[in-house]
Order: structure tokens, then C-alpha cells, then sequence
């Protein structure tokens, strides 16, 4: 039990050294009544040898004395003003009620006398006129001078009754991951929406609530902004989410502002950032590929024409793109064209059997003739193993 002082900034004395609980100081700060003991409050006529006793510190002394108890609890003392006795609750006649202790007769007298439930949480106005406390679910007034019964006080809430609709959803999978670069937050599409969730507390917030398909999501490099592809409105377009509050994380937030970044008839796919993050890369309508700056989507472009949707990656320093595509036999070969359209896409691979899937991953060599060499080797084996279809080589 321990005593601070409210008018001064100073560590806390420690009145006497073992467990108190519900203090309560008299009016001259010399004296102090609290509970040793005791059951849960809501556990309804306890008696027996761990009910609440009610014991009283001289400060001057130190020494102790115990006021109130037996085999029923005593709980939430509080004093008079005049420091000549105090109020508790008590459950000795059946029910938690409120009961007065007079120090010069020694006698106990119940002042309130409900029935059913309990008297809990009781406090007292500083001139002792007034004492509130909690029966059921209503608070509950009884002035002490006088032999008034308990008075119920009402409690109305001024402003329009909120009646905000419930939804329940159930969701047992989710589809088209993406990380952040410190792998601490994730973006994913469960129910045809966007969410956000951090990989440790594993809360997810959902990011959009359309009646329309959310997919192809991903992360910006720096994490700050989470791009998709969205059927809202009728059409799909490339979209792009910002929390409302950046300085928090994607999962902390409640809000998110949601712009559409293309808004015409074709369908735009296989969102996708450069390492450097300086460049988005997609597809729309049938396959053609369209770059643009990751800051907003502007200034987009197409720098191929296809009529089947490619697979792409951009080269390690973001300079080019490799891209797989069928021709018009349905061969697929490998491709690769600069990013600052210098020159015309041309075949890497140029070979009569199928060559796909450029390698995507943080495993990729680094430079450009390192990605070149890459794209080689792994055409060169995929050939070679291809050209029999008998696994021979």
C-alpha cells in the first residue's frame, strides 16, 4: 500500500510493505481504510474464509487494525467527512448492500436494502450530502441526511441514435500475394478485395469493399503506396491506395484514399515495378505492354504491340525489359526492349520451340549482360531439353 502525493511531484511512499486493495484516506490524511482478502466482485454470495475484510492504517503509528471482518464479504470502504465512520458494501444480508460503520457505538447499519443484484462501485461527494453507485445497469443517487430510498438517475445521451449496419464475412483463403520490401507488412486479394495485414499480429484490414473483382496487387519498392487492378465502375483500370495516414502503418489505418489511375475501355493486367521503382509496367487490352512513372502513372506509354498477353520483368537496373510473347504461329520466344524506347524490341531467343517465363526474383544476376547471360543459359537448356521431348540432351 503506497500514498502519492498530488500537490507535489515526488515518488510515492510506501505505507507498509504487503498487499492492499480499494484505499480510501480520511479527511485528515492520517488515517487509511482499505481491503484485505476478497472474491471477485461479481461472484454473488461468497461466504467463507476468503471474504473481503476491512482494516484501518494509523499513519502516525503504522500500526493496524482490522474494522470488518467474517465470513461475508466487505468491500469499497469510504469515509464520512467528519472521519467519525464510514459507508461499505456488504453482502451479509443476502445481497451486496450499503451499510454505515459508526466509530463511537461500534454498530453496523444497513443503509440500503436491495434485494436481488449487488450495490457496487459506490463514491461519495466531498461535503458527504451525496453517494452514487451502480446497481444492475443504472446509476443510482442516495443522500445520507436524509430517509430517502436510493433514487435511479437518468441518463440520456443528446444527439442522434447511431444504428451502424453489422456485417459478418468469412473468408478461408486468399490469392496474389505482395510484400513489403522488409517483409513486415503484406497486401493480398481475399473475396474479390484488397487487404493488408502485418505478418506478425496477422490483423488484416481490408483496403477496398466493392461489389466489383480487386486482383494483381502489389507494393510500390517503398512500400507507401499498394497499386491493383479493379473492375469499379464496369471496366478494369489500374488503381492506386494510400493510407490515410502514412506516418502509421498500412494495418494501423481505418481509412485509405483510392484513385483510379487509367480510365478507358481497355483492360489493363499484370501490374508490375522496376527494381529502382522509378517505372510501372503493365498490360492492356489484348497484350500490349505500356510503362509508366511509378509517382502517380503519368506519362504512360506502350513500348509493345502484341495481341497475347506477355510475361515480363525489368532488368536489375530498371534500363530494360525482358518479355516472353507468342507470334502469330503460337511460337513463344524471349524478348527484350530499353526502357526509354531507343530502339525496337528484338528476339533474344530465336528458336522454333517454345522459350517463357523470364526469371523474376531478388536471384537475378546483376547488370544487364548478367540478365542477357541469364535469359541465354536458361533459353539454351530449355531448348536443348525441348528439342526431343524424350528427355535426352
Amino acid at each position: 500500500l503506497a500514498v502519492l502525493d498530488i500537490k507535489e511531484r515526488r515518488a510515492e511512499q510506501v505505507m507498509f510493505d504487503d498487499y492492499a486493495v480499494e484505499g480510501s484516506v480520511s479527511p485528515d490524511g492520517r488515517r487509511v481504510l482499505f481491503i484485505r482478502e476478497g472474491e471477485a466482485w461479481w461472484r454473488q454470495g461468497y461466504k467463507g474464509s476468503r471474504a473481503g475484510q476491512i482494516w484501518m492504517l494509523n499513519r502516525d503509528d503504522g500500526t493496524c487494525e482490522q474494522l470488518a471482518g467474517e465470513i461475508h464479504e466487505c468491500r469499497w470502504p469510504l469515509w464520512k467527512p467528519d472521519g467519525k465512520g464510514f459507508y461499505y458494501v456488504s453482502n451479509r444480508s443476502g445481497s451486496y448492500n450499503l451499510w454505515e460503520r459508526d466509530f463511537e457505538t461500534g454498530q453496523d447499519r444497513q443503509r440500503t436494502t436491495f434485494q436481488t443484484d449487488s450495490v457496487l462501485f459506490p463514491a461519495i461527494s466531498r461535503d458527504g450530502n451525496t453517494v452514487v453507485f451502480r446497481h444492475q445497469f443504472d446509476f443510482y443517487r442516495w443522500q445520507p441526511d436524509s430517509n430517502s430510498t436510493p433514487e435511479k438517475i437518468e441518463i440520456q445521451r443528446v444527439g442522434d441514435a447511431s444504428d451502424l449496419p453489422v456485417e459478418r464475412l468469412v473468408l478461408d483463403r486468399a490469392t496474389e500475394i505482395s510484400f513489403t520490401q522488409d517483409g513486415l507488412q503484406v497486401a493480398f486479394i481475399s473475396g474479390g478485395d484488397v487487404w493488408v495485414m502485418d505478418t506478425e499480429l496477422r490483423e488484416p484490414r481490408r483496403v477496398t469493399q466493392t461489389a466489383e473483382e480487386e486482383r494483381d496487387v502489389v507494393f510500390a519498392p517503398d512500400g507507401k503506396s499498394l497499386w491493383f487492378i479493379s473492375d469499379e465502375g464496369g471496366q478494369a483500370d489500374l488503381w492506386r491506395a494510400l493510407p490515410a495516414n502514412e506516418s502509421k502503418y498500412w494495418w494501423e489505418n481505418t481509412a485509405f484514399t483510392l484513385t483510379r489511375v487509367t480510365n478507358d475501355p481497355e483492360v489493363e493486367s499484370k501490374a508490375q515495378f522496376s527494381r529502382d521503382g522509378r517505372r510501372l509496367g503493365f498490360v492492356k487490352g489484348r497484350g500490349d505492354l505500356w510503362l509508366a512513372d511509378a509517382e502517380g502513372g503519368g506519362n504512360a506509354r506502350r513500348i509493345v504491340e502484341s495481341w497475347a498477353s506477355p510475361s515480363f520483368d525489368f532488368s536489375p537496373d530498371g534500363e530494360w525489359v525482358v518479355y516472353s510473347r507468342n507470334d502469330e504461329w503460337f511460337n513463344s520466344d524471349v524478348w527484350m526492349v530499353p526502357t526509354n524506347g531507343s530502339r525496337e524490341p528484338f528476339n533474344l531467343s530465336r528458336h522454333p520451340y517454345n522459350d517463357t517465363a523470364p526469371p523474376e526474383g531478388p536471384d537475378r544476376l546483376p547488370g544487364l549482360m548478367g540478365a542477357i547471360l541469364r535469359k541465354r543459359l536458361l533459353v539454351q537448356g530449355f531448348i536443348i531439353s525441348d528439342h526431343y521431348g524424350d528427355g535426352r540432351y
